[in-house]
């Protein structure tokens, strides 16, 4: 009887010890950061490259010249780090706030995904912002009407509810057989440039006659109105109650953090739908939640309440408390 207890006792405290080694070991896994590789010069593997403002004070004394920011991107694409390496200090604000609006394509390395670290680079000359990529193909405006298959972007019930709409330009590089080589975002409603890349990657173009060139032009996109609202931006001051989320404890923050939630507010000031517009899926299912149970006073156009379609900006810590 002894023997057996013992032996038992033995068995519940090896089965304990492999479960706390196992428990331990994805915990470790979990805070494992993600890999950092280099792409060098990133602007060719950009989807989407704002192109800089030309700030008014370099335009008085007509600055020119490159300037060279070093970003860090993150696994789903962001920029989430940007910081001039060299260029003219009247350049430099301008060309940073672009590239943190960049977006890339997440990359992969064995199937794990990892962080991407380089550098973008804009060109001003003569009072204007030159896109580095200008001598690759023969620029011909606007392509729609030269399209032999242009498919239609997604336009789901979901984006309608959300109030995204308008107008949304890609620029496209054809190859000499009419198939898109590379397509970048221009402009558009964040909620929208998704469906329009894609859709815009798959269209087909005349070609022309004589020596095959590569050309570069831009398909202009309308997306109907869904539900018509009015755009009033960050709303974070102006809510009545804004409750912080309380974000995932699986969801790995190196650095803090900002990321948008777009909003449609009711005519009572009730919130009807919202969407993260970037962040880890654990993230932004929290956001969302705490969105949609924010409340704010109707907002009043010529007396009239309006529905309006806003933006609430998270600010999140590595130890995961929100900030507004």
């Amino acid at each position: 009887m002894k023997l057996f207890t013992s032996t038992l006792a033995m068995l519940i405290f090896l089965s304990l010890a492999q479960n706390a080694t196992g428990q331990a070991k994805l915990a470790k896994t979990r805070r494992a950061p993600p890999k950092i590789i280099s792409c060098g010069i990133c602007n060719q593997e950009a989807i989407f490259l704002p192109k800089p403002v030309y700030p008014a004070a370099a335009a008085e004394v007509n600055i020119s010249g490159s300037v060279s920011v070093e970003i860090l991107i993150d696994i789903e694409g962001n920029v989430i780090e940007a910081k001039v390496a060299r260029g003219h200090p009247l350049l430099r604000s301008a060309s940073v706030k672009a590239a943190l609006r960049a977006k890339f394509t997440p990359k992969l390395l064995s199937g794990t995904p990892v962080m991407v670290r380089g550098s973008v680079v804009y060109n001003f000359i003569s009072g204007k912002f030159e896109d580095p990529k200008e001598n690759v193909a023969t620029k011909i405006g606007i392509v729609n009407g030269r399209a032999t298959s242009l498919p239609k972007p997604e336009h789901s019930q979901e984006t309608k509810n959300l109030c995204a709409d308008g107008r949304v330009e890609i620029e496209v590089i054809i190859g000499e057989d009419g198939a898109v080589t590379q397509a970048t975002v221009i402009s558009g409603d964040d909620l929208l440039v998704e469906s329009a890349l894609e859709a815009a990657k798959r269209a087909k173009f005349q070609t022309y006659h004589g020596p095959p060139i590569n050309t570069r032009g831009i398909l202009v996109y309308n997306y109907p109105s869904g539900i018509k609202c009015v755009d009033v931006g960050v709303v974070n001051k102006k809510a009545i109650s804004l409750p912080k989320p309380i974000i995932n404890g699986n969801a790995i923050i190196e650095r803090p953090i900002e990321i948008p939630v777009r909003i449609v507010i009711d005519l009572d000031g009730t919130v009807l739908a919202a969407r993260a517009l970037k962040g880890h899926p654990l993230i932004r299912r929290d956001l969302e939640n705490a969105a949609r149970k924010a409340r704010f006073s109707p907002t009043l156009i010529n007396s009239k309440p309006f529905k309006i379609k806003a933006t609430i900006v998270y600010k999140i810590r590595p130890d995961r408390t929100v900030e507004f």
